[in-house]
């Protein structure tokens, strides 16, 4: 991180001094976006019907990444279609991200944006895995959808099938 300085006064000598608490104030900043950076994702990912989404920050738990995001699709062509979305919605915005994972067969990707990494499962691998158990005391970043629906929960139209046409029971 770049530490944020001021003119030490001496005219022309182009000398700079630290400013106090600056490099706190950076910080903040710095953690906003990156936070601003995981709602984004989530809600790309909450457009294209990914299921059960949980936002861990794991800031001052892992020094990899401050957010862990994680989710899975109906099927692996539906988990591969979440990841292509995430990236192609973030594009706009000048965003990439820095590595991709797991694509040619959509079990599980990872999506690296560097500060925030977003794991995507089929819906059977992710119990296998069990990503969120192992981060279990991060707090989740919490927050409702644009639309007024319920932050991240299963689909209903996944969590209960259509009943064949003529079964009432």
């Amino acid at each position: 991180m770049s530490e944020s300085t001021q003119d030490s006064g001496a005219a022309g000598d182009g000398l700079k001094t630290p400013v106090a608490g600056a490099e706190s104030v950076e910080a903040e900043v710095a953690e906003t976006e990156t936070e601003l950076l995981a709602r984004a994702i989530a809600e790309a990912a909450a457009e294209r019907k990914a299921c059960d989404i949980k936002c861990l920050d794991v800031r001052g738990i892992v020094s990899y990444a401050d957010f862990i995001i994680v989710m899975h699709g109906t099927s692996s062509r539906h988990a591969k279609s979440i990841a292509d979305f995430i990236v192609s919605d973030l594009r706009p915005l000048k965003i990439r991200p820095h590595g991709i994972e797991g694509q040619d067969y959509g079990e599980w990707i990872l999506v690296d944006f560097v500060d925030v990494v977003v794991h995507i499962f089929n819906d059977t691998m992710r119990d296998e895995y069990a990503i969120e158990s192992i981060y279990s005391d991060a707090p989740r970043l919490e927050f409702d959808l644009e639309d007024g629906s319920p932050p991240f929960s299963t689909p209903a139209a996944v969590a209960q099938p259509a009943k064949p046409d003529g079964d009432d029971a």
